[in-house]
């Protein structure tokens, strides 16, 4: 579940494990259709942070 993108560009989210990989997918398959756009946007990896609950 989406919950916010801090100023520095962080999207936070909430979510099961188990949705990882498609949400990573997701944000991936995103951030290349943007570059078509903007070919200079600099993606960077993503930091997954698993919050223990």
């Amino acid at each position: 579940m989406f919950q916010r993108i801090n100023t520095d560009g962080r999207v936070i989210v909430t979510g099961r494990e188990t949705e990882e990989y498609q949400f990573l997918a997701c944000m991936g398959e995103q951030a290349r259709k943007q570059q078509k756009s903007k070919p200079d946007l600099v993606v960077p990896d993503p930091i997954v942070n698993p919050i223990p609950r």
